[in-house]
């Protein structure tokens, strides 16, 4: 009787163990079909640390609050992207791309932090991201709509810095296609300049070039201000002879002033020459002066030196009386333009110049007769 129901009881026992595990097969199943399928990071569902993951679908990382959706430690490089394109060849694949997922958020988009002397962002562009393959498009490529498409602060090093190995090519190149301009350097400072060029050759430090306006406009206390440091020239920083070096088709250097007392061009030295005007063509004048409201072309304020003007002497004795003296030409050769000027420095009683008779590279003295003492006769070449 004992044995009959104890087998029965067991009997019960097994068909409610079973129902039960059934029943919760069915529930979890049930509980499967109703969730939605999650999109995976690899195609094998993990994502795998220390290897490669593959997914046909982005993975999305999204925090509620304004703490980082992702943060990465490294005692090397923490993060490495490496954009292949698409298969249309679109320049517009980057590797790395980030925006705000509010247009209120202040934090930035992407931020990254290095410690020591280490860069904390490099972009890269070239051959190191395919091998054998060189790659044109930028490394770092910033847009902005109304801000700064990219921003370089510092407290004590550069804000921003470029470098170049292409010849052709320049270390931070500015373009503006809107019309305004391609770059713009500003300071605070009273003695250092708002740009600032540096040429570690023999080239120029700054350079600019216009296809039809102005290759250098300045505008200021004084319009264009430069220091020559041990050369001839004026106001310009300059190791080289020149402190102002100015080559035009019409005009090498233009001045202009609308000041009643001011100067169009001033020129200052402490030793040397103050403006030196030089030209090789016979047909020109080295500095030519002109003044077309009917005033002075030329005023001289101080001493005036001409090298083609001097004193010659007609050193006649009592054994030797002379009446003449030829002298030697200085520079270009005598025309038929030219004019010999001579006078007698001094009154010799009844003595005066009677005539001057030219040559090519000598013209010759005549006084009006012979004389047995040193008469010293001035003379001034004009053409």
């Amino acid at each position: 009787m004992s044995e009959a129901l104890q087998s029965e009881g067991n009997g019960h026992s097994r068909r409610a163990l079973l129902a039960g595990v059934t029943g919760g097969i069915a529930a979890f199943a049930a509980s499967a079909l109703a969730r939605p399928e999650q999109a995976k990071a690899g195609t094998d569902g993990d994502v795998v640390l220390g290897g490669q993951n593959t997914a046909t679908k982005a993975t999305v990382i999204q925090t509620t609050n304004t703490i980082p959706a992702l943060s990465l430690v490294s005692q090397g490089t923490a993060l490495v992207t490496q954009g292949l394109g698409s298969s249309s060849g679109d320049p517009n694949f980057a590797a790395i791309s980030a925006s705000h997922a509010s247009a209120a958020a202040v934090e930035p988009a992407i931020s990254a932090g290095a410690l020591g002397s280490t860069t904390a962002i490099v972009g890269r562009a070239g051959r190191r991201v395919l091998p054998n393959q060189v790659a044109t498009g930028n490394g770092v490529e910033g847009y902005a709509d109304g801000g700064a498409g990219v921003r370089g602060t510092s407290t004590s090093g550069n804000g921003t810095e470029g470098i170049s190995s292409g010849a052709s090519a320049a270390g931070v190149s500015g373009d503006n296609q809107g019309g305004g301009y391609g770059a713009v350097g500003g300071t605070t400072s009273a003695t250092n300049a708002g740009v600032w060029g540096n040429n570690y050759g023999s080239g120029a430090g700054v350079k600019a070039t216009s296809s039809s306006g102005d290759g250098v406009f300045g505008q200021g206390g004084n319009g264009v201000h430069g220091v020559g440091i041990g050369g001839t020239g004026g106001f310009f920083t300059s190791t080289g002879p020149d402190g102002v070096f100015g080559q035009g088709a019409a005009t090498g250097v233009h001045g202009f002033c609308q000041g009643a007392n001011g100067a169009g061009v001033l020129g200052v030295a402490s030793s040397g020459a103050g403006v030196k005007g030089t030209t090789s063509f016979a047909a020109t004048a080295g500095v030519a002066a002109e003044n077309t409201g009917g005033g002075n072309a030329l005023k001289v304020t101080g001493k005036a030196a001409f090298n083609r003007s001097g004193i010659a002497s007609i050193a006649g004795t009592a054994g030797s009386p002379k009446n003449s003296v030829v002298v030697t030409v200085p520079g270009a050769a005598l025309s038929a333009a030219s004019m010999v000027l001579a006078t007698i420095q001094g009154n010799p009683a009844g003595v005066y110049v009677q005539g001057v008779v030219k040559g090519t590279t000598t013209f010759t003295i005549f006084l009006n007769k012979t004389v047995t003492t040193n008469v010293k006769v001035g003379w001034f070449i004009i053409n």
